[in-house]
């Protein structure tokens, strides 16, 4: 194994093979050694030990091996009482349930000193299973004797009583009887029930190994307690038990699922991609013009296709035979001279750029989600009626089907799954996801690890904990599955499944419409995260209000002394600073407001406010 990944925790004069700490079980470990174990197995020794340097060792190595899970190691206290549950085998980690344990956890049958003698014969009356805590269950026969070899054993015959099962022959003989098999066969007492745990009291210090949630759609989450002193498993609790509710603790983390990230396998994301077919070469008009009366030798003819049509191009070469590059026939002379040169007889020959093909969309629709193997990559033009041809990228993906490059997702990957990412409609690629605690409830949200987002929410939550301010995660990104659910809860307030921002892996909403302390402080520390407003619906001067709540990751508009960037919500193609414009490095403003027409469509008209003076600033276009 390499373990290369783990020496960052150690000072530069360890060594792997030679450092050792003492386990549990009283043997020696090297770190390469103690590298192998799981996750559990470090907690384990890490709870067991009372060597602080090797408690910090093997703290550091759970959070090594664990690198975005925040509450491995740490101490919980129950704020009330907690029932204990048990989690049902489950194939999906986004879908668990969680059950109470029961009252009696199972009967226990004591051993006794009388011996069953060996061979003697006897019926099987009833059988069960022994329990003792701590221990693997026992199968236990009730038997009643009906013979014995040792004529001092005759006592014995009529007997009644139980023993392990494994002390009797597996099968029965020809008359139904059995018979012990074994020397030491002990009697074993009637059973008694053993009381199971059902709750835990207020007050008990425990430490939660693992967090789960019941479903994508409610993500409540339960912790497995360990008692923090004995180290008994206790079982899963909620976590809205603890103090502190384990709020803004990440829990979880799940990298992008990919069934091939080979680089031809590609997965069509565009919800209207279209099947092209070649309609002919395209010959660009370029700014430069050729020299009226120039002589020119006309090496090539083609057939140009653009927007108005088709049109004869030549490529010319000057009277030396230098290459001059192609421009429209008709101006060019229409008869050599006795020379076989031509003339440029117009005043505006523009030069045209060599050829490139040119595609137009056909009525066969690529199904979205569709995993398609490149056979061919180029440049090309998209041809539309009536309208400037637009250079694309092109992908041949069968024979005779080529695509817009567009409209493809690289690798082959689910694409509504848990792992998706959405934008407009287009399946856009797969993101890595911290499932993080948040809310009043304690719902394990979803943070897009994408494009930096993932990095700088965990910085932020280690300075919110730090400066102790009550943030909340209230929502983050939000798979199809889960958007699909809300939109059905919510018509009128959820987006259609696949235009979400939630989607995008670039939006959280925040508690601060209903805390004014934490709203205060992301209007001034916000900025640092490339956290911004963008929906100001109602929005108060506590931040209250609409959709107040919801932040945006915009790295290219965050900047100090901005928090609110007003986006029209109904246009899903303005982005004011990525297209429009930008500000003025000198204003200070705060506000910026993304007007629109009558029906709420974006024009990209700005109206920048200063929060403090509510007076108009001026906007410097690009």
């Amino acid at each position: 194994m390499d373990t290369s990944l783990f020496t960052s925790i150690f000072s530069e004069d360890r060594s792997l093979e030679d450092e050792s700490i003492t386990l549990s079980s009283g043997k020696s470990a090297t770190l390469s050694e103690l590298a192998t174990l799981s996750t559990r197995e470090l907690l384990n020794e890490f709870r067991k030990s009372k060597n602080a340097e090797q408690k910090q060792i093997l703290l550091d190595l759970i959070q090594e091996k664990n690198p975005h899970i925040s509450h491995l190691g740490k101490i919980y206290t129950l704020d009330e009482p907690a029932q204990l549950l048990r989690s049902l085998p489950s194939t999906d980690t986004q879908d668990n349930i969680f059950v109470p344990l029961p009252s009696v956890l199972g009967k226990n049958f004591a051993l006794l000193p009388t011996i069953l003698p060996k061979g003697a014969t006897l019926k099987i009356l009833a059988e069960d299973q022994h329990f003792q805590k701590g221990r693997p269950l026992v199968a236990v026969a009730q038997v009643k004797i009906v013979g014995v070899i040792a004529e001092q054993d005759k006592k014995l015959i009529g007997k009644t009583t139980w023993t392990t099962r494994s002390n009797v022959s597996a099968k029965a003989d020809a008359k139904g009887l059995f018979k012990i098999i074994k020397p030491s066969a002990n009697f074993r007492d009637e059973p008694t029930l053993v009381p199971g745990r059902t709750q835990l009291p207020i007050g008990l210090k425990v430490y939660i190994d693992v967090v789960k949630i019941d479903s994508f759609i409610q993500r409540r989450t339960y912790g497995f307690a360990v008692d923090a002193t004995t180290h008994e498993e206790y079982g899963w609790i909620q976590t809205t038990a603890l103090v502190g509710k384990m709020d803004i603790e990440s829990f979880a983390f799940r990298m992008a699922p990919y069934d091939s990230i080979e680089a031809n396998h590609q997965t069509v994301g565009g919800q209207s991609a279209l099947a092209l077919e070649r309609a002919g070469l395209y010959f660009a008009v370029q700014k430069e013009t050729f020299v009226q009366h120039t002589k020119v030798k006309i090496v090539n003819k083609a057939e140009h296709f653009g927007g108005k049509g088709k049109a004869k191009v030549a490529e010319i070469h000057s009277v030396d035979g230098v290459p001059l590059g192609w421009t429209t026939l008709g101006n060019l002379s229409a008869q050599p001279d006795q020379n076989g040169f031509h003339e440029i007889t117009a005043n505006d020959a523009n030069v045209r750029s060599a050829p490139l093909p040119i595609y137009k969309a056909t009525m066969q629709g690529i199904r979205q989600g569709a995993k398609v193997e490149i056979k061919e990559i180029f440049a090309g033009f998209f041809w539309v009626k009536d309208e400037q041809p637009q250079e694309i990228t092109i992908s041949k993906i069968a024979e005779n089907v080529w695509i817009d490059s567009a409209n493809l997702v690289k690798g082959w990957a689910d694409f509504k799954g848990p792992n998706a990412m959405w934008l407009r409609g287009n399946y856009i690629g797969q993101t890595a996801i911290l499932d993080v605690i948040g809310g009043i409830e304690a719902n394990g949200k979803q943070i897009a690890m994408n494009d930096g987002l993932g990095e700088k929410i965990e910085q932020m939550l280690r300075d919110v904990r730090a400066e102790k301010i009550p943030l909340t995660i209230n929502s983050g990104f939000r798979d199809f599955k889960k958007q699909e659910q809300l939109r059905r809860d919510q018509p009128d307030n959820a987006a259609v499944a696949g235009r979400s921002e939630h989607q995008a892996g670039r939006s959280v909403d925040l508690n601060n419409k209903s805390n004014a302390k934490v709203y205060e402080w992301l209007r001034h520390n916000a900025w640092k995260y490339s956290l911004v407003q963008t929906y100001p619906w109602f929005v108060g001067t506590d931040g209250s209000g609409g959709e107040g709540h919801h932040w945006d990751y915009r790295p290219n508009l965050a900047k100090e002394g901005f928090y609110t960037y007003f986006i029209n919500r109904f246009d899903p193609g303005v982005t004011f600073g990525e297209e429009e414009g930008q500000i003025d490095p000198r204003v200070k403003s705060t506000e910026i407001w993304v007007t629109g027409d009558e029906n709420g469509f974006g024009k990209g008209n700005f109206r920048i406010i200063d929060s403090v003076t509510k007076e108009k600033v001026r906007l410097r276009k690009n």
